[in-house]
């Protein structure tokens, strides 16, 4: 349906659209773009040289804004605006190299990534292939995430946010038409609200104001907010129709030349300052984000004729980077990712220059013999085109889908350590009728279910049932909760103190086996921590010390609690951690600068080193409580050297930080030992 059924009351009388001035080029924008990207892979690929490069995508985001509400403007006043034809042109623009992109990372992942890796990337195809990505790496921050490094499809969350700014600008300004109040209020109040919202969670929410649409939308409604300004009548010069017809009706034309120079200068230093000072450890998008935001903003505001873009950005070379920018953002970052992946190390010098070549050479591919084509070719006015296009991406999607459901496919690898090794054969099976009067507590995290399995089948053979109140990521204490960075506070005193009250009022619960991740806390709230004993404050004088004074706090009342119902405590220690990938020690398809990992160990010394703080907080807890026991895994899954992540040729762990049911069982066999008078 034709926008111009609803645009009278405010585009037909706001907005002027010149004949010419839907045909202006704007070379210098291009060039711009190539700054953008530019910017992006330097900083990628060598993280020291451009430590603040990640800007260009908010360069991209103020462009994206501009350009995509100056053309919906414009062919909205001259009536011939298509909604069905705007995302015809959107289908047109992001899917052909997207496509093209994700089919390459597919086979390529088929070819060279074990499994785990595998279907963490169909996983993140299946996201892309509907533009949900940036929500997926929302998710994904936190507990079980792993290296950003490692992801080969991370660079598509930017997109994940344009393509649902897509979906909904029309929905914005078609909203603000029938509401009477013109798309300049509208974009501006969206644009404050999100711009407030970013601000109020960079701090504490640092994922979702990294990658969330609403948090990053201020950034594209600046750029959409300036297309409409460009083309209002808010001069008095331009309300003779007859000087519309003699003029564009532009900003960068009413402004004096000497302040066109001066703009484009302020926002080319701006965006100098952004790439170079700017690094990650500052709070992102806002406020720092406005650096090279307002920046692009004042480069696009400056016109075609101003200092830097004549000179700098409408350079030839500037230019074309700029036409090929979106397959190269595509191309860049899976090229290096997965070679992160194969080697588990970072590349060479010599390859990383060679992978940026390849990404410019395939860029210039897709770009001339896919893109092109297809946008403007005989053919690319054809329904049909778009309709493909919206096949081949759906059949991409579910492909990745598939992959993500049959586990990365590990039957395309014939020589594979499984992670997930069965437990030992001499595991007894519990009947799962099996009912006891008298019972014994799990309480915990993940490193809870890790043992549960082996925990039920110990008890088992003594008479007593086991029952399980797990959260993963969640330490088992009373009133205790954890702000995951990127996240709200996960909420665990709803489940924790449930289940906590449940094992108090059952009378039948003899013993409380406590297993938790207890190293390395961090971002831990409690009720009452802001009166923390001094005994507890007492040289606290880092994040991680304040967090295991949360930590003994809640521990001390969960404790109390237990032990004051006559319950019989016994808690874990950690296991040992590994500092790398397990997948370093895997014998890979392929390897290119790097081999197997062998022994895969991590050293006796860099244990106890990582494991001190929770060591010592494991004595503070039975010097308070004489009657809580302590059982300390690793003497049963190291030896006097090193601890290892096999045993026998076979992995005990399932990834760095968790045991799998064949570790879990050597545990319980040093378990049964050290309580072989329970109970």
């Amino acid at each position: 349906m034709p926008w111009s059924k609803f645009s009278g009351s405010f585009l037909q009388q706001d907005i002027v659209a010149p004949q010419s001035a839907t045909r202006h080029y704007r070379p210098d924008i291009d060039g711009l773009k190539a700054i953008a990207v530019l910017s992006v892979i330097i900083t990628h690929y060598f993280k020291t040289l451009l430590p603040g490069g990640f800007v260009g995508v908010d360069i991209f985001f103020i462009i994206s804004g501009y350009l995509i509400a100056r053309s919906t403007f414009l062919e909205i006043h001259a009536g011939k605006y298509l909604v069905s034809r705007y995302f015809q042109r959107r289908v047109k623009r992001i899917f052909p190299s997207l496509i093209v992109v994700l089919i390459a990372v597919l086979a390529l992942g088929w070819l060279v990534l074990l499994p785990n890796e595998f279907e963490r990337v169909g996983k993140h195809i299946a996201g892309a292939s509907v533009f949900i990505s940036n929500w997926q790496f929302w998710r994904e921050v936190g507990y079980f995430d792993v290296a950003a490094e490692l992801k080969p499809l991370l660079n598509l969350w930017s997109l994940g946010v344009e393509e649902q700014f897509y979906l909904l600008f029309p929905l914005l300004i078609i909203g603000s038409i029938r509401g009477r109040r013109g798309a300049f209020t509208a974009i501006l109040i969206v644009l404050v609200v999100s711009l407030v919202s970013s601000l109020a969670r960079v701090t504490h929410h640092a994922g979702w104001a990294y990658f969330h649409l609403f948090s990053r939308l201020w950034e594209l409604l600046l750029g959409s907010l300036f297309a409409y300004v460009e083309l209002s009548r808010m001069h008095a010069r331009f309300r003779d129709p007859a000087q519309h017809r003699q003029r564009e009706e532009t900003i960068w034309q009413i402004i004096p030349e000497q302040w066109q120079t001066l703009s484009s200068c302020l926002g080319f230093v701006a965006l100098l300052a952004s790439i170079t000072l700017i690094d990650k450890s500052m709070p992102f998008p806002a406020p720092t984000g406005l650096l090279p935001t307002v920046g692009a903003l004042l480069l696009i505001a400056s016109g075609p004729g101003a200092l830097v873009n004549r000179v700098v950005l409408s350079h030839k070379v500037l230019i074309y980077i700029g036409l090929i920018s979106y397959p190269l953002y595509l191309w860049h970052w899976p090229l290096i990712s997965l070679t992160r992946i194969v080697d588990q190390a970072d590349p060479t010098t010599a390859m990383k220059f060679a992978m940026i070549a390849m990404t410019f050479v395939l860029s210039a591919l897709c770009y001339h013999f896919i893109e092109r084509p297809i946008r403007f070719g005989r053919s690319s006015s054809a329904v049909a085109v778009p309709m493909t296009l919206v096949a081949c991406m759906a059949v991409v999607g579910f492909s990745g889908l598939a992959v993500f459901k049959s586990y990365g496919v590990p039957t395309r690898i014939d020589r594979l350590d499984s992670f997930g090794q069965p437990p030992l054969p001499d595991r007894v099976a519990v009947p799962g009728d099996f009912k006891s009067s008298r019972k014994v507590a799990l309480i915990g995290d993940s490193h809870a279910s890790m043992y549960e399995s082996a925990l039920r089948s110990h008890f088992f053979q003594q008479g007593l049932q086991v029952v399980s109140y797990i959260r993963a990521g969640c330490r088992p204490f009373w009133n205790l909760d954890q702000h995951s960075p990127g996240h709200s506070p996960q909420g665990c005193p709803e489940n924790v103190n449930q289940g906590i009250e449940a094992v108090l009022a059952d009378a039948s619960v003899e013993t409380v086996v406590i297993a938790a991740r207890l190293n390395r806390p961090t971002h831990l709230i409690h009720p009452d921590q802001a009166t923390l004993p001094a005994s507890l404050q007492r040289g606290a004088t880092t994040e991680e010390d304040h967090s295991f004074a949360v930590l003994r706090l809640a521990a001390n009342q969960t404790l109390e609690k237990l032990l004051a119902k006559g319950k019989r405590v016994i808690m874990f220690t950690n296991i040992a951690e590994f500092e790398f990938s397990l997948n370093a020690c895997q014998a890979r398809p392929l390897r290119l600068n790097s081999h197997a990992m062998e022994p895969c160990a991590i050293s006796n010394s860099d244990v106890v080193r990582n494991l001190a703080k929770q060591r010592q907080f494991a004595a503070q807890l039975t010097h308070d409580f004489p009657t809580l026991k302590i059982f300390d895994p690793l003497p049963f899954l190291c030896n006097a050297q090193a601890c290892n992540a096999r045993h026998e040729g076979k992995f005990i762990y399932w990834n760095t930080t968790h045991l799998n049911e064949l570790g879990a069982d050597l545990v319980m066999k040093g378990f049964a030992t050290q309580f072989s008078n329970f109970p």
